[in-house]
């Protein structure tokens, strides 16, 4: 039969053994948490990235399609002064002139309007695209702290396996 001294060393290594194994585990699992939260912090900058360029698109859009309705602008006012010129009438004065008017007001009101509403998605765009920034902060602030719970934890479990073994140790 062994004596009471080494059936308490091998309890106290046993603990010991058991007290490595489970930091090494809290460990292990504070990494891949944080690995986890990297990946999160990856993904919200690559959607970042995608608002902005949404944004890129909006405004070259608002563009594009302004300067179409520039292009019917100048067609309708050329149609317009075509036919008043087929009818004889005299095109920069009165009625010809106001309708000329007419048309450029509406012309440049419908530009304004398509180059505002390319802004307001440019700005929606960019309002996500800042909300992923901070959600990747977010993220990558977890992933720090993930870490330091890990270590917090592994801390603990030396504090009460040092504890466990001067409780045992027979005085």
């Amino acid at each position: 039969m062994c004596d009471p001294v080494t059936i308490a060393i091998g309890q106290m290594a046993m603990t010991a053994i058991g007290s490595v194994m489970q930091m090494q585990a809290q460990k292990a699992q504070a990494q891949f948490q944080a690995a986890q939260m990297q990946q999160q912090a990856r993904i919200a900058e690559y959607n970042r990235t995608v608002a902005e360029n949404d944004a890129i698109a909006a405004m070259q859009w608002a563009e594009v399609e302004a300067d179409a309705v520039d292009y019917r602008k100048r067609q309708v006012a050329a149609e317009a002064q075509t036919l008043f010129a087929k009818g004889g009438v005299v095109i920069n004065q009165d009625t010809p002139l106001k309708i000329a008017e007419d048309i450029e007001l509406a012309g440049v009101e419908d530009r304004l309007k398509v180059l505002y509403a390319g802004e307001q998605k440019a700005a929606a765009a960019r309002s996500r695209g800042y909300g992923y920034t901070l959600q990747a902060q977010n993220y990558e602030m977890s992933a720090k702290n993930a870490i330091e719970s890990g270590k917090l934890a592994q801390y603990s479990t030396m504090i009460k396996t040092g504890k466990s073994l001067l409780d045992a140790y027979p005085t």
